[in-house]
């Protein structure tokens, strides 16, 4: 295998300054390298070297540590900055070896649109962290997020819930036809078909011969049954202030819960 003089090339926070005598027992090239952390000198194998980020003075920032503890609220309040009025957490401590991250805000988006924070060495939900920040100890359910915002980190917009709970306050899906939420177009009745979730199950609350009407009828159960969390057509902007249509019976909140 023809060899590659690597002298001077750079993988993560490692300038490749040497090439060391001998080889490793797998006869394996063996690279002397300078760190931007001040480590110099420090070896890697050329079967590693491609993937190294450093000298190990990353492994509190890229991996956990090697005897993680629980995050405590003193060690967030130590590390971080909360802002309650935008909800935005700022490093007061930078990780190791950013020190130009100290005033910034902290962390970044995932791909669902939830922020999320790296504290020492693992990743955490930031609205979890804000519980954490303010209460002292991580939730012990699910966190909703009151105006459906997932950036919006403000203890004020926090609150815990159900899976459910929090599966209803939630916008209506995309692959939903009729413009309303909870109605469907059943074919064969040639009428709007009503239904709900409820505690991993499908409810149905009947036909209506009109969306709208359809729509107020999924609105009726959704505030009984689930409160503040439910997310209405009408709190959606889909329903105008039409009249009432017809509703269902008093009785159909209670059968929806008996169900399940």
């Amino acid at each position: 295998m023809r060899f590659v003089d690597r002298v001077g090339q750079k993988f993560g926070l490692l300038t490749i300054i040497a090439r060391a005598p001998g080889r490793t027992p797998g006869g394996k090239t063996i690279w002397l390298c300078d760190c931007e952390c001040g480590t110099r000198g420090h070896a890697v194998d050329s079967s590693n070297i491609k993937t190294a980020k450093g000298c190990g003075c990353l492994r509190g920032y890229y991996g956990p540590p090697p005897r993680r503890e629980a995050l405590t609220q003193a060690r967030i309040k130590q590390m971080l900055r909360y802002e309650p009025e935008t909800g935005n957490f700022f490093w007061r401590v930078a990780p190791v070896n950013r020190p130009d991250l100290v005033g910034r805000r902290a962390g970044c988006q995932r791909p669902d649109g939830y922020w999320c924070i790296a504290v020492d060495g693992r990743v955490y939900m930031a609205h979890r962290l804000v519980w954490l920040y303010e209460h002292g100890c991580f939730p012990d359910a699910q966190l909703d997020h009151k105006d459906r915002n997932r950036l919006d980190g403000r203890i004020a917009n926090l609150r815990k819930a159900t899976p459910n709970q929090n599966t209803m306050n939630s916008k209506m899906p995309r692959t939903n036809s009729t413009g309303f939420k909870g109605v469907c177009w059943n074919k064969r009745r040639d009428k709007y078909r009503v239904r709900i979730g409820f505690r991993g199950k499908v409810v149905d609350l009947g036909f209506y011969k009109t969306a709208p009407e359809a729509a107020r009828a999924y609105d009726y159960v959704a505030r009984r049954v689930f409160g503040e969390f439910a997310m209405t057509n009408k709190a959606l902007g889909l329903l105008g202030p039409q009249a009432a249509g017809p509703q269902p019976c008093t009785g159909t909140a209670s059968a929806v819960r008996a169900s399940a």
